[in-house]
């Protein structure tokens, strides 16, 4: 059941037999939803403030900013491989009978890899390109 179907039945089920009738549990009710809406921009605004703080200080207040960002970007790029790659694994209904274990190991692999391929071909073609 989609996020959007359950909000539609949690919604008619109000309209139909009142606010008393929906489940309101924060495990498997219609507070789950609420908080995830409050919680989920509060947990992105953190995160973005911490990538750009870092990107400040390590790159933008150092006197050369462009060799430490040629330092940094593979880092940055292979971080979100993983995450990317992980979550992909988690949740997708095809990849649902790997072990959690293996999916952070094909991950990390995933990442690993994506930080070598930034770091021996896309930086130095980033600088004959700059």
């Amino acid at each position: 059941m989609t996020f959007l179907t359950v909000l539609e039945l949690r919604g008619s089920v109000m309209l139909m037999y009142g606010p008393s009738n929906v489940n309101w549990s924060i495990s498997t009710g219609a507070s789950k939803i609420f908080i995830s809406w409050v919680t989920s921009p509060i947990i992105a605004g953190l995160l973005a403030a911490f990538i750009y703080l870092t990107t400040k200080f390590l790159v933008f207040k150092h006197h050369d900013s462009y060799k430490r960002g040629k330092r940094i970007i593979p880092y940055y790029f292979s971080i979100a491989v993983f995450i990317d790659i992980y979550l992909i694994m988690s949740k997708s209904s095809l990849t649902t009978s790997v072990q959690p274990k293996w999916q952070l190991i094909i991950a990390g692999i995933c990442c690993v890899v994506s930080w070598l391929f930034f770091q021996f071909m896309m930086v130095p073609w980033m600088d004959r390109r700059v």
